[in-house]
């Protein structure tokens, strides 16, 4: 079982570019519905951000038995130019690397037995992210 936590934005919802690339992202983890659906808005940098909120939301994964947990961010993301300020396309891929990297490490600190998953998505593209 699985916890995936991604984007609140609604384009990447309704939109079927970034829909096609999280079926891919899914596929490629061996995933079919079974999974928890966690959204907030910059999803790793929301994370990264909120570590009380973080910690108490990876004890509940830990409780549910979840093994895995899946972080998806997205390109031209509304909430990373909102905290670090306008970003080149290069320097956007960085943070969310950045956001991604110390998301991957909340979850090692708090719940080491949850294994992290990182991916960024620009549309219906997807690359994993080494930890």
């Amino acid at each position: 079982m699985i916890w995936i936590i991604r984007c609140s934005d609604r384009r990447y919802r309704f939109n079927p570019s970034y829909q096609n690339g999280l079926k891919g992202i899914l596929s490629a983890e061996n995933i079919q519905n079974d999974y928890h659906d966690l959204r907030c808005f910059g999803a790793a940098l929301g994370f990264v951000l909120n570590p009380g909120w973080a910690a108490n939301q990876l004890k509940i994964a830990a409780h549910l038995g979840k093994k895995r947990f899946l972080i998806v961010d997205h390109m031209d993301c509304h909430a990373y130019p909102l905290e670090f300020g306008p970003l080149s396309t290069t320097n956007e891929r960085r943070k969310h690397i950045e956001m991604l990297t110390k998301a991957s490490a909340l979850v090692r600190k708090h719940q080491p037995e949850i294994t992290p998953i990182i991916y960024i998505q620009d549309g219906h593209r997807y690359e994993k992210i080494a930890v």
